[in-house]
């Protein structure tokens, strides 16, 4: 039996890999995402197999800082590993953490710093 092939983002279950078709790929474009791997940040064409994950990911808030950590829906490629990404996207926020702690920056809020 032949894989399916998705022709709308909305279609594309979570944590699978699927292949990228010619109409997926048109419609990340549209959406203004251009298919890559968010963990080796290398493009993703078209009949490649990917899957979209929902990871914890780094995010940065206020002076563009990675200081927090919520769970988004990250596109991967077949090869790449959901535990690597989201152990890079806490080793991130530690590394600020560790940085802003040893007086490097700081980040305020009504006049007080915020670690």
């Amino acid at each position: 039996m032949a894989a399916r092939k998705y022709k709308k983002v909305e279609q594309v279950p979570s944590n699978k890999l699927v292949e990228m078709t010619p109409e997926l790929y048109q419609e990340f474009c549209i959406g203004g995402c251009v298919p890559m791997c968010h963990l080796t940040f290398k493009n993703i064409k078209i009949g490649e197999k990917f899957q979209l994950a929902s990871l914890k990911t780094a995010v940065r808030i206020g002076s563009g800082d990675y200081n927090r950590i919520e769970t988004k829906e990250v596109m991967l490629s077949e090869g790449a590993d959901p535990d690597e990404y989201e152990n890079r996207s806490e080793k991130k926020v530690k590394q600020e953490k560790e940085r802003r702690e040893k007086g490097g920056g700081c980040f305020r809020v009504n006049g007080k710093i915020v670690l």
